[in-house]
């Protein structure tokens, strides 16, 4: 896991974002997150997390969508499903595993490049992972969209298809 409440730069130069970079997660729920994740006896469960940390449905579903549990849970989707049942069983005092017998495990498909994509916009606000038209790279080619750099070695006055993503507005 590793994240703190702040970004912060990794030791190989790397940016680790922050749980305040997370949308809809509260900042009272960082800290206990942190702590939660530094003692000696790191939850090994999402289940745990929820509990060491206190965990509302809100915060649980927020760090679920953003793949910051890809440690306890790889798959994204499986995360966000059982985000509202683990903080549930959390808030009501369940016994520890219950979860698993109100809510039996399903194995839910994993989430494509593209969903990871989605939801990191969705949850952060950007993607760290490959940039949005390196999933349509393939598409665009076999449409004659050249990329960006091979503009220059085209001829003048060719005529252009382009594609590519907003990233601002004034």
């Amino acid at each position: 896991f590793g994240s703190r409440v702040l970004c912060s730069i990794e030791p190989d130069g790397g940016l680790r974002l922050g749980l305040r970079q997370i949308r809809d997660m509260s900042e009272a729920a960082c800290g206990p997150i942190v702590a939660g994740m530094t003692h000696d006896s790191t939850p090994g469960t999402f289940e745990d997390l929820c509990t060491a940390a206190a965990l509302g449905t809100g915060d649980a579903s927020a760090l679920a969508r953003s793949g910051a549990l890809r440690a306890m849970l790889p798959n994204r989707r499986q995360a966000m499903w059982q985000a509202k049942v683990v903080a549930r069983a959390r808030r009501e005092g369940w016994l520890p595993r219950a979860v698993e017998v109100v809510d039996p495990p399903v194995a839910l498909a994993p989430t494509t490049p593209l969903e990871d994509l989605v939801l990191d916009r969705q949850a952060l606000g950007l993607s760290p992972g490959k940039h949005v038209i390196s999933h349509f790279r393939d598409r665009l080619t076999a449409q004659g969209c050249p990329r960006a750099i091979d503009l220059a070695t085209l001829p003048p006055g060719t005529p252009v298809r382009i594609a590519g993503q907003q990233i601002g507005t004034q």
